[in-house]
């Protein structure tokens, strides 16, 4: 139960900033191919895989609240499904 209302709208100014920081963070991860890093091909899949990993937990997330983010009618059983957290509900 919220007691004030919440002004998430002006979070929106800071999506780029935080899109450009994700990748630089994940450029960080997958590392130089190994051409010009001293750690090679080993250090590049692990990034390669880690890198991958979230980027395909991030579209499975968007995919899994498309309904809930466009507005599209569900059934209640995927509304209680899609409230993760106790204070959702």
């Amino acid at each position: 139960n919220l007691d004030r209302q919440m002004y998430f709208f002006y979070a929106t100014s800071m999506a780029p900033f935080l899109v450009m920081g994700l990748a630089l963070i994940l450029g960080d991860i997958l590392g130089a191919d190994g051409r010009f890093a001293s750690f090679g091909r080993e250090r590049r899949t692990i990034g390669i895989l880690i890198a991958t990993t979230y980027m395909g937990l991030c579209v499975v997330n968007f995919v899994w609240l498309w309904p809930i983010l466009t507005g599209y009618p569900i059934s209640q059983e995927i509304w209680n499904q899609q409230l993760w957290l106790p204070s959702w509900r």
